[in-house]
């Protein structure tokens, strides 16, 4: 997918009586245009990038693909999904998220031990009515995990203290939006995802015996070099937005 360029409107001014448009010679010209990566389990930050760039018409937004690279010497900022990738440059703490472990709204289960997650993710807890009779209009679970290399994924094995890739019949979802699709569309569906991409579609279950500290999960921005003032403008829309939108 090629990189998608936003950049804020520039303000034409039409003279009348002239055979053109003609752009206003005062108008704002862009000084700045930043390359901007995010992992995929925040691609709900996009739309901010775009709304904080828009309060100056100085700055200009490149997002570059995922897997495009993910060294901060390519790009400008690097958005991250917890600490795990840290090599290099300056990291700052925008925000927080949590891990959730979602199930369809039609589920009457509502909470779970870690032990229940592992085997149900291990296959050995196949049927809901294992763990509630009332589950028993339910089909066999059906289990979603992400690719090996995804921060959530390692989160999530390191949270149940094992390797879950070992159950062969785990579904695989590219990325949180389409875990959230899945497990919406199936009552007998469970799946994982960032706290921040709930909806009513989805039913997050509350974890026995698991703190939120043990789900909780920093959003980070790498980047290299110290920020001018305009950049350090920008993080701090992103960042305040973030504090006044609360994880569900």
């Amino acid at each position: 997918m090629p990189s998608k360029i936003i950049l804020p409107i520039l303000l034409v001014v039409l003279v009348a009586c002239t055979p053109a448009f003609t752009p206003n010679p005062s108008a704002p010209t862009l000084a700045s245009i930043w390359r901007v990566q995010v992992d995929a389990e925040l691609d709900y930050l996009r739309p901010l990038f775009n709304l904080c760039a828009q309060q100056n018409p100085a700055i200009g937004i490149v997002l570059v693909d995922e897997g495009t690279s993910s060294s901060t010497a390519v790009v400008d900022f690097f958005f991250r999904w917890g600490d795990h990738k840290i090599i290099q440059g300056h990291a700052a703490v925008l925000g927080k998220d949590s891990l959730a472990v979602i199930v369809h709204p039609d589920n009457p289960i509502n909470g779970l031990t870690i032990e229940d997650l592992r085997s149900i993710y291990q296959n050995n807890i196949r049927k809901w009515s294992e763990l509630n009779d009332s589950a028993v209009f339910l089909e066999q679970i059906e289990v979603w995990r992400y690719l090996p290399e995804q921060v959530i994924q390692q989160d999530f094995e390191t949270l149940l203290e094992t390797p879950v890739l070992r159950n062969p019949f785990a579904m695989l979802a590219p990325d949180p939006e389409a875990m959230r699709q899945a497990v919406s569309q199936n009552p007998a569906a469970i799946g994982f995802l960032p706290a921040r991409w709930l909806d009513v579609n989805v039913k997050p279950l509350t974890l026995n015996n698991v703190t939120e500290e043990d789900l909780s999960q920093p959003i980070l921005v790498t980047y290299n070099g110290e920020l001018d003032a305009l950049q350090q403008s920008w993080l701090l829309c992103i960042q305040d937005v973030l504090e006044r939108t609360t994880v569900k």
